[in-house]
């Protein structure tokens, strides 16, 4: 269902308190719109999608339980180049079905911790996030890839990402990481790829990386050597 010409938060409320021939939906789109700006609980009445993909607006917030009327439906959630400064992250583990995360291109500064069995994609890439916390990713036991680039992140502690067994592409190009320690990454152990290029990285840990096979980009950086175990 495309919802991309509303002109108002209660026209979409509006529309999703009709009755329909389904309260089933494969996927809910609302692209370049300028005028709603919050997703707020109840808006789309008893209606459940699959994905939900909200892009190149101006949405600011979603609500508690704006989302959890799909909460056995939903697969991808994809809310980039928006104006985001808050998502409630802490009801993802209530999505039993939930494989894709995307907030990139927003404004978001921090995140409740993630947790889900069956998540396996999430990409914060462009928010000002400055940090991720070590715990972040502990409870994502299914989570393959993961990017957070151009975030401003300055630091990287040790077993951020050590704990999801099947992580193999991790993208934290373009911070202000300046260095790793050890026991800071162990990637899944076939054709994974680790990207931190474009940071201020000067010196890396020795074990700071475990488990890297396919690709590990570092150029660009600030390094006057680095040593083959790291």
């Amino acid at each position: 269902m495309d919802c991309s010409n509303v002109t108002s938060e209660r026209e979409l409320r509006s529309i999703f308190d009709r009755d329909f021939p389904t309260n089933y939906f494969m996927k809910f789109l609302m692209d370049g719109n300028k005028y709603v700006r919050t997703l707020s609980e109840g808006i789309f009445g008893e209606k459940t999608f699959e994905q939900v993909i909200i892009t190149n607006g101006v949405l600011g917030r979603v609500e508690p339980k704006a989302l959890l009327g799909s909460v056995r439906s939903l697969g991808n959630i994809e809310l980039t180049s928006n104006e985001l400064t808050y998502f409630p992250s802490e009801e993802i583990p209530q999505y039993k079905n939930i494989w894709s995360l995307s907030l990139r291109d927003n404004k978001l500064t921090s995140l409740a911790n993630i947790v889900s069995q069956t998540l396996m994609d999430i990409k914060l890439d462009e928010n000002p996030m400055g940090r991720i916390p070590v715990d972040f990713l502990q409870e994502v036991p299914e989570l393959q890839i993961f990017s957070c680039s151009s975030c401003d992140l300055k630091e990287i502690q040790t077993g951020t990402f050590t704990r999801a067994p099947q992580l193999r592409f991790v993208d934290l190009g373009y911070n202000e990481l300046t260095f790793l320690p050890e026991g800071a990454f162990s990637l899944a152990p076939s054709e994974s790829c680790l990207i931190l290029s474009d940071n201020k990285l000067s010196n890396v840990a020795k074990g700071a990386i475990n488990g890297v096979t396919f690709d590990l980009e570092i150029q660009d950086n600030q390094f006057e050597q680095l040593y083959e175990d790291v």
